[in-house]
């Protein structure tokens, strides 16, 4: 099968959410499988667990690098022609690649792992966490399915 992971976070940043795309992509690669992963270009390793890793354009919010979405995203998507389009706490970047998913026609599965809203309203940015919300809730109903680990 052939996978891509899109992550608003990965390595160098260290969070629940790199941990479980590491694991996800140590899983696919013990069982054979293809992937790629696109998310915000902060100094990640060019490959992990073997798969290529893209970086894509990032601005920093305190010290977290926030991917933007950019027309490679689309590209990278079509040329690796997924089977499937993993989106790992999706939110700007996600946004864009279940979007290109869908204009692709390729199944997405979006991973719900963090309350940005939450996140926002305890840093400062209180006033848009309404938005916030309704950017989440567009990213999961536009997946063909959402997964909500505990």
């Amino acid at each position: 099968m052939r996978v891509a992971v899109v992550s608003e976070s990965f390595l160098p940043t260290v969070n629940g959410v790199t941990t479980s795309v590491c694991r996800v992509l140590e899983h696919l690669r013990d069982r054979g499988h293809q992937a790629i992963v696109i998310a915000p270009d902060a100094g990640a390793p060019s490959e992990f667990a073997g798969f290529p890793v893209h970086g894509v354009p990032a601005f920093a919010y305190r010290q977290f690098p926030v991917g933007i979405p950019s027309p490679q995203v689309l590209r990278l998507l079509t040329d690796f022609a997924p089977d499937v389009l993993h989106a790992a706490s999706p939110l700007f970047l996600g946004a864009q690649a279940i979007a290109a998913a869908t204009r692709i026609d390729t199944p997405s599965v979006a991973i719900f792992q963090t309350d940005v809203a939450g996140y926002a309203r305890r840093n400062r940015l209180a006033a848009t966490a309404p938005y916030v919300w309704r950017l989440v809730r567009w990213i999961h109903q536009g997946a063909d399915l959402t997964l909500a680990p505990s």
